[in-house]
């Protein structure tokens, strides 16, 4: 999803020719948590904030921040 915001609206129309995507998503509701917070960002860029190929053994897990982040959230706890 780090795609540009014409390839990322693209890549999501066409999400079934994903390689295993009926495997890993059985029923298109599963990405609409992912599919609003695309459309929310329109044309913001992705940022990859996590990536991970190998959680609970072998699961990919990934986390996007869409937008600039805000001088508040770069501080660290």
């Amino acid at each position: 999803m780090a795609a540009a915001p014409e390839e990322r609206n693209r890549l999501l129309n066409d999400w079934e020719s994903a390689p295993a995507a009926r495997i890993a998503h059985l029923h298109e509701e599963h990405l609409i948590p992912l599919m609003v917070a695309i459309g929310a960002a329109e044309e913001e860029a992705a940022v990859w904030v996590y990536h991970e190929t190998a959680a609970m053994g072998g699961v990919t897990a990934s986390s996007l921040r869409f937008g600039a982040a805000r001088a508040t959230e770069l501080v660290s706890a």
